[in-house]
């Protein structure tokens, strides 16, 4: 096995768990905790249970017109000198601020091939994909308000509340590839690249864009039965470039995603922050 910084990461690199968005096949060893942040309102914590094993909860603030939260683990499938096969799990609930009462659930599982290139760089392979279960909506209806000061008081209106079991839009399916560099101790570089097939966007990676939408416009992104290419608007084919240092007990990863939105050409920032600590290397 090599005995380099990659065989150190959560200690020099407290987000190797992740390239930027998609996750690695890395695991902390046993007894680690990983503390992170995306975007100031994604919240993570991850604790390893063995060196092969790891658990991990996170929850996304009200921002824009959705609300995330979510539960799962990973596990080593299988090993090799250089190389790991890491299959993953998460329960995962929605929540749409556009529509109170409204709320969905489901299933997500990933697999990523981490395979240790040199001492200092691993290549990922991954694949993901999520799968609603569970979608509860309440329709309002306003026509019996006769004026606008009844509606406002909410003396009429009528609610319609509605289940469904295996709703039929909400799926998608993600391939990404990624690398990660060390340039030195406590330093990173790390490349994105990835596409895929949805019919919405229930576990978006692009939230940031969600406060465009109206409500109008989400409904037809939740309601589309086609699939389309890329994720949301996100477009077909993303790529993603950041760099992670640490600094003291923490770590920062500024970074920035290269896509299309609506035929456009645009550059999304992103930014991570995390924290590592207990464990051995």
């Amino acid at each position: 096995r090599f005995q380099g910084r990659v065989d150190q990461r959560s200690m020099l690199n407290p987000l190797s768990g992740r390239l930027i968005s998609w996750p690695t096949g890395y695991i902390a060893p046993a007894d680690t905790v990983v503390v992170s942040n995306q975007l100031l309102y994604g919240q993570r914590i991850a604790w390893s249970m063995r060196d092969d094993i790891q658990f991990f909860g996170h929850a996304f603030l009200p921002f824009g017109n959705q609300s995330y939260a979510g539960a799962g683990g990973q596990f080593y499938a299988a090993r090799g000198e250089a190389w790991t096969l890491t299959l993953g799990f998460q329960g995962r609930y929605r929540r749409t601020n556009f529509e109170p009462g409204t709320t969905e659930s489901g299933l997500g599982i990933h697999a990523v091939f981490d395979v240790i290139a040199t001492d200092d760089t691993t290549w990922n392979f991954g694949v993901s994909a999520h799968m609603p279960v569970h979608r509860i909506v309440e329709d309002v209806d306003f026509s019996d308000c006769e004026n606008r000061r009844e509606w406002a008081e909410g003396a009429c209106g009528t609610t319609t509340r509605r289940t469904e079991s295996m709703p039929g839009a909400g799926y998608w399916g993600a391939l990404y590839l990624g690398v990660s560099h060390f340039l030195m101790d406590r330093m990173t570089v790390e490349v994105e690249a990835f596409s895929g097939l949805s019919q919405s966007n229930f576990w978006a990676l692009d939230s940031a864009l969600d406060a465009e939408l109206n409500y109008e416009a989400e409904r037809r992104i939740v309601d589309q039965s086609d699939w389309s290419a890329g994720l949301g608007p996100l477009g077909v084919f993303t790529l993603g470039f950041g760099s992670t240092i640490r600094v003291g007990a923490v770590a920062f990863q500024p970074a920035a995603y290269l896509t299309n939105y609506d035929g456009e050409a645009r550059i999304l920032p992103h930014l991570s922050v995390g924290l590592a600590f207990g464990g051995k290397q």
